[in-house]
């Protein structure tokens, strides 16, 4: 079995965190490759332009970079382009990170939330907040970020961008996670990248996988990491030029390492790291890392170490991964008796002022080795491997306990899932009962109704008929009464003349 550094695996997790899913909504296309060292053409470039092209850059980290990042917010404020304010502003974020500046990337989110021009647009101001957020936890204010990515998600989002609220959720599991809630956490995010399987575009299934495999690799849990990676193999086909699809690629040569083939996958990481466009450095450097991992637990340090030399030289924009490099080298010049090497390259990785707890932990375990080793004591340091082995044997019995408790919470959902469904079913079928009785009685009452009302035309037709003789015979009448009276009247006259 293949040995990962879980440093290396948990500060990935919060790495892609914040360089994928807080970033979950710039599904930008991609750009031609801009000179950020020549200022006087960034200058001139238009702004509709300038944005994008910081945004599309997923490796840049120097000076340049950073000068360019910066251009392209003081240009949106100061010609007032409120609608590209939130991609400048994330722009610099990112650039700022990069440098492993976080402060001054949470300090530019602040800013940029705290802005009325971030309030114009829902989604994009849903996003800042959560990018804030991510930020806070990553400077290790873990519980204020999950307390913000928590009021965040219980507001109104009817009319934010789903595939934003899935970040947010992502990144709500990401803070569980950071405060030892893991099985939440992974339900969370479980049930968010279901959710984007279903409605969301591939960039955003394949960044939310991304994240979830880390996770179930820092759980142990390889064969259902292989299985999210298989059932995200669509989406991973729609954009194979992604830094999450490559990393996916990357993650499952490492999985099949572990659960396969070791050897093969070793010539798998070889070839991975010639197809990689040098373009990618982050990638192909963590493509070395995983490559000497493979050969130091196949025994083959002096290769190990050489390819360790590669991933620090490809990492120089990422000093924490390089600091785990450096880590990753020293642990191979120990086993091959380079002790003074081996110290240097532990003082490089000290100098990157590491402050991820697991990445302290590492080091100091390292600096026991080197020491033991120079010392002889073969024998103690056999018995530290040993109890290292039984410390990490005791973790996955552990997370094994986890997982049997986590699988059994999936199928009482499931099971109060079908229990409901049957429940709503039987209501079905009740109310499809009551309204066939409601129809039978409608029925009923609308017969009785044609019978009252056909009655009633009859004896309607009936008074009419007779109405209307009425008064033909009272006309009649008094025709009648009139030429009697009239011929009596005459009568009367002839006798008054008589």
């Amino acid at each position: 079995m293949i040995s990962y550094s879980l440093a290396m695996i948990r500060r990935r997790l919060c790495v892609f965190a914040v360089l994928g899913l807080a970033f979950v909504c710039c599904q930008l296309p991609a750009l031609a490759q801009v000179d950020w060292a020549d200022s006087e053409a960034l200058e001139g470039m238009p702004i509709d332009e300038l944005v994008p092209a910081v945004r599309a850059d997923v490796s840049s980290a120097d000076n340049a970079f950073l000068a360019a990042a910066k251009l392209a917010l003081d240009r949106v404020k100061a010609e007032r382009r409120t609608a590209l304010f939130v991609d400048a502003c994330m722009g610099l974020v990112r650039a700022h990170y990069r440098r492993s500046e976080g402060g001054a990337a949470l300090a530019v989110a602040q800013e940029c939330v705290a802005a009325p021009a971030a309030k114009t647009e829902t989604s994009g101001y849903v996003q800042l907040r959560m990018t804030e957020a991510t930020l806070l936890m990553l400077e290790g204010e873990t519980e204020r970020a999950l307390a913000d990515l928590r009021g965040i998600l219980n507001e109104d989002l009817s009319g934010v961008d789903p595939a934003v609220v899935r970040g947010v959720q992502a990144n709500y599991a990401s803070a569980l996670k950071l405060s030892g809630d893991t099985l939440m956490s992974l339900s969370v995010l479980s049930d968010t990248l279901s959710e984007a399987i279903k409605h969301g575009e591939a960039i955003e299934q394949v960044r939310l996988g991304n994240n979830l495999v880390v996770m179930l690799e820092e759980l142990q849990l390889y064969q259902d990491a292989a299985s999210w990676i298989e059932r995200l193999e669509p989406a991973i086909q729609q954009v194979p030029g992604a830094f999450p699809s490559r990393s996916l690629r990357l993650h499952a040569i490492q999985l099949h390492g572990i659960l396969n083939d070791r050897d093969e996958a070793i010539g798998r990481f070889r070839t991975y790291i010639d197809d990689m466009p040098r373009e990618s450095p982050v990638m192909v450097g963590s493509a070395y890392e995983y490559l000497a991992d493979a050969l130091f637990a196949a025994g083959e340090y002096s290769q190990a170490a050489d390819a360790s030399r590669e991933a620090i030289q490809f990492l120089e924009t990422s000093p924490i991964e390089q600091a785990d490099a450096n880590l990753a080298l020293a642990r191979a010049l120990i086993a091959l008796g380079d002790f003074d090497t081996a110290q240097n390259a532990i003082d490089r990785a000290r100098q990157t002022n590491v402050q991820q707890g697991e990445s302290l932990e590492a080091m100091n375990e390292l600096v026991l080795k080197l020491g033991l080793a120079r010392l002889g004591e073969q024998e103690l340091l056999n018995t530290l491997d040993d109890m290292i082995d039984l410390q990490q044997s005791r973790e996955r019995v552990r997370e094994q306990q986890h997982t049997r408790y986590f699988d059994a919470k999936i199928e009482a959902a499931a099971q109060a899932t079908r229990v409901e469904e049957m429940e709503q079913q039987q209501a079905l079928l009740q109310a499809q009962a009551a309204t066939s009785a409601a129809r039978v009685q409608s029925a009923r009452q609308t017969r009785n109704l044609t019978f009252v009302s056909a009655t009633s035309v009859v004896l309607l037709f009936g008074l009419l008929a007779y109405l209307w003789s009425q008064r033909r015979f009272e006309r009649e009448f008094r025709t009648r009464q009139e030429a009697l009276t009239a011929e009596l009247e005459g009568e009367v006259e002839v006798q008054s003349q008589a």
